[in-house]
C-alpha cells in the first residue's frame, strides 16, 4: 500500500488554515443564498416546482423520522396488497396520521397535497407497481390555478389526470392503448367516454405498444370486439399498419377466431374487407390472413376471404400454402373450400413436399382421401425422390397405401437412393402394406445404389419369408421379365 507522508510545515500553517476556514464559511453561505434567490423563479415553474416543494417537505424530517415514515409506508403497502382499496377503519387511521403530520410539520395546503401524492407514489413502488411520474399529474392542477380555465375544461383535465393515474403512466398514448386493450376483455364495461376523452386530449390511436408493438385496433380485432373496432375505425384508426411481426389488424382478427367464430371475428373480417384492407399482405414469416384463418379452423372467415378473391395459392417463407396447413384440422371442410376455390394441389414446399405428402406423413385420413379424390398427382416426388406411397410405406400408414394403390400409384418409382416403396415397406416391417404392394405386381429385382434388391436389405424374418413365398409363386416368365425389364 502506498504510504502517505504528512507535510513538515503542517503545524506552522494550522493557525492560518483555521483563519481561512473561518472567513470562507460566511462567503460560501452568502453565495448559496444568492444562488438560491436566482433560481427560485425557475423552481416555481409548473415542471420544476414539485421537486422543490417535495425537497422542502422532506427536509423537515430527520433521518430517524424519515426511516420511520418509510417503514409505515411499507407496512401499509403490505396491508393493502396489490390494490388501492382499503377498509374504512384503515382509511380513517391513515387520514388521522396524515393530519397529525400536517400539523406537526406545519404543511401548507399545497405542501400537504404534494406530500399525499408522494406517499401514494411510494406505496406504488413498494407494491412493485410502475412508479408514477407525479410531476406530470401535478402540472394539471398547477395549470388550473395559473390559467383562466372554465369549469368544464378544468373537469376534463381532472378526468385526464385520473385516467393517467388509473393506468400508471404519464404517456397519454399508452393510456389510450391500455384503456381500449383492457376493455377488450370486458366488453360489458367498455368506457367509450374514457377512450374519447384520451383521443380529445391528443392521444395517437395508431401508436404501438407492448412487446409486439401493436395498436389498439389490432388488440380489439384479435379479441373479436366489433364495437371497439367500429369505434376506432370511425375515429380514424389505420387498418393496414403492421406490428413488430409484420401482422395487420386483419391478420389478428383471423388469428383470434376459431371454427365457429363465437367472438364475432368474422364480422370484423367482413368490415375490413369492405374497407379495402390488403388481403394479401404478409407478415415476417410470409403468412397471409388466409393462413391464419385456416390454422384456426375458422370456416366462416375462410369463406369470406375466398369470396373476396384472396390469393389461395400464396405461400409463406417455407413455401407452405394454406392448403398444406389444413393437415392439422380434423374436419376437411376448409380443405374442400380451398380446393373448390382453385387451390393448386401439386405445389411444393421447401422440401418439395405436396399437400398430399404432408397429409400422408401426418396420417390425416380424411385429407389424404379428398386430395386423392381431387386428382392430386400421386406420383410426384420430393427433394429426396420419395413419393406419397413411399411415405405411407415408411410410416406404416395402411389406409393411405390402399387409397394410393387404388388410384394406380407407381409401385416401381425409385427415390434418390434408388429404393422403391416395396423396399421401404420391407425395411420398416410394414407387412400389411407390403402385401398390398405385392398385389400390384412390383418388380422384385430392382436394385438400389448399393446394388441390393428387396431380398438383400435388412428386414424382419417374417417379412423375408413373405417375399420368398411371393417370389416362389411367380410364373417363370414373370421372373424373367422382372430381371430383364
Amino acid at each position: 500500500m502506498k504510504q502517505i507522508y504528512s507535510c513538515p510545515q503542517k503545524q506552522k500553517l494550522s493557525g492560518f488554515t483555521n483563519f481561512v476556514k473561518l472567513v470562507s464559511l460566511p462567503i460560501c453561505f452568502m453565495s448559496l443564498v444568492f444562488l438560491f434567490m436566482g433560481t427560485t423563479q425557475a423552481y416555481s415553474s409548473p415542471t420544476c416546482r414539485p421537486y422543490f416543494v417535495l425537497t422542502d417537505i422532506l427536509q423537515r424530517f430527520n433521518s430517524e423520522e424519515y426511516a420511520s415514515l418509510l417503514r409505515s409506508i411499507k407496512k401499509l403497502s403490505q396491508l393493502l396488497g396489490k390494490s388501492d382499496s382499503a377498509s374504512e377503519d384503515i382509511k380513517t387511521s391513515i387520514n388521522k396520521q396524515l393530519q397529525d403530520l400536517k400539523k406537526s410539520k406545519n404543511f401548507s395546503a399545497e405542501e400537504y397535497d404534494y406530500f399525499v401524492l408522494f406517499i401514494r407514489n411510494k406505496i406504488k413502488e413498494s407494491q412493485g407497481l410502475a412508479p408514477q411520474f407525479i410531476q406530470d399529474f401535478i402540472k394539471i392542477d398547477l395549470l388550473k390555478e395559473q390559467t383562466n380555465l372554465n369549469k368544464t375544461q378544468a373537469d376534463k383535465l381532472r378526468l385526464i389526470s385520473r385516467t393517467l393515474n388509473k393506468y400508471q403512466t404519464s404517456d397519454i398514448n399508452k393510456a389510450f392503448y391500455l384503456s381500449s386493450h383492457e376493455n377488450n376483455f370486458n366488453a360489458h364495461t367498455v368506457d367509450f367516454n374514457e377512450i374519447q376523452l384520451l383521443l380529445d386530449a391528443g392521444a395517437d390511436m395508431n401508436s404501438t405498444h407492448g412487446e409486439h408493438r401493436q395498436t389498439a385496433l389490432m388488440q380489439a380485432s384479435k379479441t373479436g370486439k366489433l364495437n371497439i373496432v367500429e369505434f376506432l375505425i370511425k375515429a380514424g384508426a389505420r387498418i393496414d399498419l403492421k406490428d413488430i411481426n409484420g401482422e395487420t389488424a386483419l391478420m389478428h382478427a383471423c388469428e383470434g377466431g376459431n371454427r365457429k367464430s363465437p367472438n364475432g371475428n368474422d364480422k370484423i373480417v367482413e368490415l375490413f374487407i369492405k374497407l379495402g384492407a390488403n388481403l394479401n399482405a404478409v407478415n415476417a414469416q410470409g403468412e397471409t390472413a388466409l393462413m391464419f384463418a385456416v390454422s384456426k379452423g375458422d370456416e366462416a372467415v375462410v369463406r369470406l376471404l375466398l369470396q373476396a378473391k384472396i390469393d389461395v395459392d400464396a405461400s409463406d417463407q417455407n413455401q407452405h400454402t394454406a392448403l398444406m396447413k389444413t393437415f392439422t384440422l380434423q374436419d376437411t371442410t376448409i380443405a374442400e373450400l380451398l380446393i373448390a376455390a382453385g387451390a393448386n394441389l401439386n405445389l411444393k414446399n421447401d422440401f418439395s413436399q405436396t399437400a398430399l405428402m404432408i397429409a400422408v406423413s401426418n396420417k390425416n385420413n380424411s385429407l389424404s382421401k379428398i386430395l386423392i379424390a381431387a386428382k392430386a398427382d400421386i406420383d410426384i416426388q420430393d427433394l429426396n425422390g420419395r413419393s406419397a406411397l413411399m411415405y405411407a410405406s415408411k410410416n406404416n400408414y395402411e389406409i393411405a397405401a390402399q387409397l394410393l394403390l387404388a388410384a394406380k400409384a407407381n409401385v416401381n418409382l425409385q427415390d434418390n437412393s434408388l429404393s422403391t416403396a416395396l423396399m421401404y415397406a420391407a425395411h420398416f416391417n410394414s407387412i400389411n402394406i407390403l402385401e398390398l404392394i405385392l398385389q400390384a405386381k412390383p418388380n422384385l429385382y430392382i436394385e438400389n445404389l448399393k446394388d441390393e434388391t428387396v431380398f438383400d436389405i435388412e428386414m424382419h424374418p417374417a417379412v423375408a419369408q413373405l417375399l420368398r413365398n411371393y417370389e416362389a409363386s411367380l410364373p417363370f416368365y414373370r421372373k424373367l421379365l422382372n430381371i430383364f425389364l
